[in-house]
């Protein structure tokens, strides 16, 4: 069984002056290295992440940092 890593931004609230922590992504580790990648809808259910069409990202945990780095759809940073 695998775990599962939360990537937060962390921040001072410009209103109260608490630290918010924002989820961003979700690294889920699997036997054999493979790591997926997982964006958090505004819903707040976790999906997949997937570039275009293609089937759901995975791959090494550097590759999917690099990945959330780029966002190129919006999805971590925005």
């Amino acid at each position: 069984m695998g775990s599962t890593l939360t990537i937060a931004h962390c921040f001072d609230s410009e209103w109260s002056g608490r630290e918010v922590a924002l989820p961003v992504a979700q690294l889920r580790m699997r036997d054999g290295g493979c790591v997926g990648l997982y964006w958090r809808r505004g819903s707040g259910r976790w999906s997949p992440y997937r570039r275009e069409h293609e089937a759901p990202f995975h791959g090494t945990l550097l590759e999917c940092l690099a990945e959330i780095a780029a966002d190129r759809w919006g999805c971590f940073w925005n």
